[in-house]
């Protein structure tokens, strides 16, 4: 069995502690793995060398969590408006993984990947987005970090979001 692991708020280069996730198709304990509603959707920025990334969990009942770097998540509510508008066109876009998308020129200091995952899917990069499908869920992203303030923040002490395991395929 494969394991993958997933960097948590501890970095075990400062004497915190990593969380195995499991690899695809394999099993492990629910305190080995985030817990996000299968109705959720979730929106992931690396960071890059000069920002930090972050990490959102979108439900349909507007609410929200954000994790900021290596912060601790913390709840918000969004506007009906840019819930409505991320799940219509999540679901007029499924599969997110395979929305188009090019690839694209991005700065060493400054070039980030953002990705969201929605039913077991992860979409490509949609900050190289292309296609209408995608660049309404690129905006539907937008509209969101807008709202939840968490736009380019500098990184001076923090530590980018590690993306997650790939999800497994589900039929």
């Amino acid at each position: 069995m494969t394991l993958a692991v997933l960097l948590t708020s501890a970095d075990p280069a400062s004497g915190g502690s990593a969380t195995a996730a499991p690899a695809a198709g394999a099993s492990a304990s629910p305190a080995a793995r985030p817990t996000v509603p299968p109705d959720a959707a979730v929106i992931v920025n690396s960071g890059s060398t000069n920002v930090v990334g972050y990490r959102i969990v979108v439900r349909p009942d507007r609410s929200a969590s954000i994790a900021i770097g290596s912060g601790a998540a913390q709840g918000k509510t969004l506007s009906a408006a840019a819930t409505q508008a991320l799940f219509k066109d999540l679901a007029a876009a499924a599969p997110v993984d395979a929305l188009e998308h090019e690839p694209c020129m991005k700065s060493v200091s400054f070039g980030s990947t953002t990705t969201i995952e929605y039913k077991g899917r992860r979409s490509p990069d949609l900050s190289c987005s292309s296609g209408n499908k995608a660049e309404r869920v690129s905006a539907d992203i937008a509209t969101i970090v807008g709202e939840l303030g968490a736009g380019a923040v500098p990184r001076m002490g923090g530590r980018s979001i590690h993306p997650l395991p790939e999800p497994s395929a589900t039929p």
